[in-house]
């Protein structure tokens, strides 16, 4: 009996200090899953991005219309 009581004590200890290092680490750090989860959004977004900046042609105006005419002025 005393042999259990020692483990469950012992048991009861560590998840208690375990339960206070993952408070200490949200409070100071935030959720960490959220920032690693956060982080790999923000590589694909930012990726996408320059994909679609490197790849962008912006679009020509037929002769003759206004735009391309103060297209022609411009240059």
């Amino acid at each position: 009996m005393a042999r259990a009581a020692r483990i469950t004590g012992t048991l009861m200890i560590v998840v208690g200090l375990c339960s206070v290092a993952w408070v200490v680490l949200v409070w100071q750090w935030q959720d960490p899953f959220t920032a690693v989860y956060t982080k790999y959004q923000q590589h694909k977004l930012a990726s996408s991005f320059a994909h679609e900046f490197a790849n962008y042609r912006p679009p020509v105006a037929a002769p003759g219309t206004g735009r391309h005419r103060l297209a022609l002025r411009r240059a």
